[in-house]
């Protein structure tokens, strides 16, 4: 249906919800009681999401979710992503998407691919998958 809309591209990102709780007054932390997970713990989540989607549709991914590292966002791009986001990750470090950038700068020229595109959705063209 969304193909069928005329988008362009998707964006899937992974915050399922979560809650902490303050044990020293016994009431959620977030006024709401409830808010979005983010970082490396739902990095899985968001490549399962990501390679099913790749399945089902033809449009660009734009996939995010608890990307720290070059070989976080290259698991991405091997599940189906064509470009990622990067969020969390630039509270700790501010220069998380240059140092993502030259990883995948040095792995495209290391693997003598002429281009990042060559690995969208490669883990999914190995056979058995």
């Amino acid at each position: 249906a969304i193909e069928a809309a005329g988008a362009d591209a998707l964006y899937t990102t992974n915050t399922p919800l979560g809650m902490k709780i303050d044990w020293r007054t016994r009431r959620p932390v977030l006024g709401s009681g409830q808010g979005p997970i983010c970082g490396p713990a739902v990095r899985p989540v968001g490549v399962l999401r990501t390679w099913e989607l790749y399945k089902r549709v033809r449009l660009p991914i734009i996939a995010s979710g608890g990307i720290c590292t070059w070989e976080d966002a290259l698991e991405y791009i091997l599940a189906g992503a064509t470009a990622v986001g990067v969020g969390s990750a630039q509270f700790v470090y501010p220069d998380a998407v240059s140092a993502i950038l030259q990883g995948l700068e040095r792995y495209v020229l290391d693997q003598h691919l002429t281009s990042i595109l060559d690995l969208v959705g490669a883990a999914q063209k190995v056979p058995n998958n």
